[in-house]
């Protein structure tokens, strides 16, 4: 006869406060949904919870979960924008590395496509124009909505161009002067 030890016990589940509960959320929320990720950032700060837990509670909990997401959505957009600053920068950098090397090239006639080079470069400025002027708030392009007359009448007051006294009596006439 053989004697066989009584089958284990599950483990008795671990039970959470309402407050680890919420900042497993929050972490959840954080991580853009990644539970192993949110697992990892709980860990650093010596809370322990199962990735499954975190997702059953985000199934469980989804108006608050959803009511977190928003709470921290403007934080998370902040680091994103300054994240976002932080990468132009740097690319501005290895860009203009790029150019240096290009005019060296250009320098030491080592460039064999000066046209394509050129190209490229006139792209490069008017894309940092473009930037440059977004960035400073100036606008890129300016649209203009006025009509020959007074575009006519404006450029005569300025004196660019002179009228005839009967082209005036004409550009008086219009509608708008009435």
């Amino acid at each position: 006869m053989s004697i066989t030890a009584p089958p284990a016990a599950p483990p008795a589940q671990r039970r959470y406060t309402d407050e680890e509960r919420r900042t497993g959320l929050m972490a959840l929320a954080a991580c853009a949904g990644n539970s192993r990720r949110a697992c990892a950032v709980l860990a650093e700060r010596g809370v322990e919870v199962p990735d499954g837990t975190l997702r059953a509670w985000r199934r469980r909990s989804e108006q608050e979960y959803e009511s977190l997401r928003q709470e921290i959505a403007p934080r998370l957009e902040a680091e994103l924008v300054s994240l976002a600053r932080e990468t132009a920068i740097y690319a501005a950098r290895v860009e203009w590395k790029a150019i240096e090397k290009a005019e060296a090239r250009i320098d030491g006639g080592q460039d064999y496509d000066p046209a394509k080079t050129a190209v490229a470069m006139s792209r490069i400025k008017a894309t940092a124009i473009d930037r440059l002027f977004t960035l400073t708030g100036r606008p890129a392009t300016i649209v203009e909505h006025r009509r020959a007359e007074e575009l006519v009448r404006s450029l005569a007051s300025l004196g660019v161009i002179e009228l005839a006294p009967e082209d005036v009596e004409e550009v008086s006439d219009t509608p708008e002067a009435a």
